[in-house]
């Protein structure tokens, strides 16, 4: 386990206890880090889903190229 992924955990379990005990600006705030950790879970996607692209095109190409 990373510390990204300890990170993560601990925004979970915050916002678990946000919303089940906290004040209005306690749940914002956590919905606010849910936000934030979604937001990067989706360009690290992004960015696996064009790194894969790229291989797979590098691996036509290096398929064409062999005699």
């Amino acid at each position: 386990m990373n510390v990204s992924e300890m990170q993560e955990i601990q925004i979970l379990q915050d916002a678990i206890i946000a919303f089940q005990e906290g004040a209005s600006d306690e749940r914002r705030s956590a919905l606010n880090s849910l936000q934030a950790m979604l937001d990067r879970k989706m360009v690290e996607m992004e960015e696996y889903e064009a790194w894969v692209d790229e291989q797979a095109s590098i691996q036509t190409w290096q398929n064409g190229v062999q005699i």
